[in-house]
């Protein structure tokens, strides 16, 4: 079995990875965990850029599931 990772590591590791990121560095997402459920919430500007965001946060060690509440930015 994977070690536990605690919530904050989570949320810090995945913030760093967005940032890192030169697709979606600019974007403002928010990163809340629990209990190694993340949830993502913010506005992306297409598909694309949710979907790397998604996996990056995926890439994590420890993510148990993804909540994505991410919306895309309409125009």
């Amino acid at each position: 079995a994977k070690a536990e990772v605690d919530d904050n590591t989570l949320v810090s590791t995945i913030k760093s990875a967005l940032k890192a990121d030169p697709e979606v560095r600019h974007l403002d997402i928010g990163v809340d965990a629990e209990s190694g459920t993340v949830m993502l919430s913010g506005v992306v500007d297409n598909q694309a850029q949710m979907d790397r965001v998604n996996m990056l946060t995926w890439m994590v060690e420890g993510i148990k599931k993804v909540d994505n509440k991410m919306s895309l930015r309409t125009s």
